[in-house]
């Protein structure tokens, strides 16, 4: 039982880091589009 608990546990973190760092990275992309569009104009 405590190492299906562990497992649970391991998923959710691994599951929280990768949204996190999916986040980041579609703000960074947005944000980059974002600049050269301004800078082009």
């Amino acid at each position: 039982m405590l190492d299906l608990l562990a497992w649970v546990f391991f998923f959710v973190v691994v599951v929280a880091c990768a949204a996190v760092l999916s986040g980041l990275l579609t703000g960074l992309v947005f944000g980059a589009v974002h600049l050269l569009r301004r800078s082009r104009r």
